[in-house]
């Protein structure tokens, strides 16, 4: 086992620095080696040829299998966390998804955060309803409640329109 070196599985020998053999080019600090792929116990991502625990520098880490890497961009269906630094399925709460950027955005202080441009309005475009529970622009308004043609959701509908249960719209 190499102490203060890494071993490569390329040369069969300890080595200063893993990057530049052709397959094993990661350090990985937790085994003394040289990987392909940092291991995901302990939870480690390559950074700068290096297998780091915590992302440094506006990336996060992407636990996708064959990735596990510190990236600026989380890859499709992950949103990067600004409070963990990780790439999540879904944003923690007080957060919403931005799908334009896979970001994880603080919810608007005041308005709706409309998901199709990335922004807080104060009225939801058609075909989105404004909902007042989580703050954003919503295509079916959540249960008990019912999309208003002011582009709302509400539990009553004005009237002369009535709530269909159906289609959730008023």
């Amino acid at each position: 086992m190499c102490i203060t070196s890494f071993a490569s599985n390329d040369s069969q020998i300890c080595v200063p620095s893993c990057a530049t053999f052709a397959i094993y080019t990661l350090a990985d600090n937790s085994s003394n080696s040289c990987v392909s792929i940092c291991p995901s116990t302990p939870d480690y991502y390559a950074q700068n040829n290096i297998c780091v625990k915590f992302c440094v520098g506006g990336t996060y880490a992407d636990p996708t299998p064959g990735v596990r890497a510190c990236t600026s961009l989380c890859t499709i269906g992950l949103f990067s966390d600004p409070t963990s630094g990780r790439c999540l399925a879904s944003c923690p709460s007080g957060y919403w998804a931005k799908n334009i950027t896979n970001d994880c955005v603080q919810l608007c202080s005041s308005g709706f955060a409309d998901n199709s441009t990335g922004r807080c309005v104060s009225n939801c475009p058609a075909p989105t309803f404004a909902d007042s529970t989580s703050r954003r622009c919503v295509l079916i308004c959540p249960s008990n409640t019912f999309g208003e043609v002011n582009n709302t959701c509400v539990t009553k509908c004005t009237l002369p329109n009535y709530a269909n249960p159906l289609t959730q719209l008023c």
